[in-house]
């Protein structure tokens, strides 16, 4: 019990495109409904791309989703644009597969089905697979996983729950360097401004732990930004006065706010700073920023925070 509940909540934090592929009767839709009994959000492939082009907009990369009917190998690279992709294949015997569909055309037509249909739609079964497998061939040898589904629904769930132990142990491994890891909080941390301009996060760490997090707003008790509390950032093309604060000086204010001495820190930012900013940096006694982007820096940053001995790493993350 206690190692199946693990075993869910580490896949639950993997985040990826599990992608479905197999002939017909293979059990492509028994291992979806599967995995979204583990929480991954099912996607039907036929009507993801009914539309003009496929709405990547729609898949969340912040929970796991299974796509079915995976058959063309342009399905894949469009989905890999959005997250990490893993294709599995599902593999049963010919005579298996045949089964299953001849008691699934049996249960659709009901007691009107006599022998000699069903004979029928076994032959043109038969006569339509070759074109299939033909059709299906750069898709089912591009698979990651191949999943032989030959035995009963335990034993192929059991072997679902047994492919999730081996990608826990590939992605897991798969650890952020230092920097990549609080760089990576920082990029969350942007999503929470306010800012309509601005989307910058700022994460203050000192030996590997976390003091304060900033972001582009408004002071304290002031409207957001996004709710016209900014006449700078709202009124367009007019000169009036900014009332957002960086995250840099967010970063700082919180820390202070909060009894948190700033001295020899380390500050990752998704932008690199301003003038003002970089001075406040420079006052609080931080040792080293980290930034991601260059929004750009100027002579007289690079200049200040070299005399301030104020160690300066770009981490550009991809």
């Amino acid at each position: 019990m206690y190692e199946s509940f693990l075993r869910h909540l580490l896949v639950a934090h993997l985040l990826m495109i599990i992608a479905i592929t197999g002939l017909k009767g293979s059990g492509k839709t028994t291992v979806a409904q599967y995995l979204q009994k583990k929480g991954f959000n099912h996607i039907v492939i036929p009507h993801f791309l009914s539309e003009e082009r496929l709405p990547l907009e729609k898949i969340n990369t912040e929970i796991n989703h299974v796509a079915e009917y995976i058959t063309d190998v342009d399905q894949i690279d469009l989905l890999k644009e959005k997250d990490e992709v893993l294709l599995v294949r599902i593999d049963a015997p010919a005579e298996i597969r045949v089964e299953r569909l001849t008691e699934q055309h049996k249960q659709q037509n009901g007691k009107g089905s006599s022998f000699d249909d069903v004979l029928e739609f076994e032959r043109n079964f038969l006569e339509d697979e070759e074109v299939v497998k033909q059709q299906l061939s750069p898709v089912l040898k591009a698979a990651n996983i191949v999943i032989k589904n030959d035995s009963d629904k335990e034993s192929l769930q059991g072997k679902i729950d047994r492919m999730f132990a081996d990608i826990t142990k590939k992605y897991t491994l798969k650890k952020p360097s230092e920097d990549g890891f609080f760089m990576e909080i920082a990029q969350v941390v942007a999503k929470k401004s306010y800012c309509v301009k601005r989307k910058v996060g700022a994460v203050l760490v000192r030996q590997k732990r976390i003091l304060a997090l900033g972001f582009d707003d408004t002071p304290r008790h002031i409207k957001h930004c996004n709710e016209n509390g900014c006449p700078g950032c709202n009124k367009e093309g007019l000169q009036m006065q900014c009332l957002c604060n960086h995250a840099e000086e967010n970063v700082i204010v919180q820390a202070a706010y909060h009894g948190v001495s700033t001295q020899d820190a380390t500050v990752y930012t998704t932008e690199s700073p301003c003038i003002r900013c970089t001075q406040i940096l420079i006052n609080a006694g931080i040792k080293e920023l980290v930034f991601n982007e260059e929004s750009p820096l100027n002579e007289m940053t690079y200049a200040l925070l070299k005399e301030a001995n104020v160690s300066l790493k770009p981490r550009k993350m991809v």
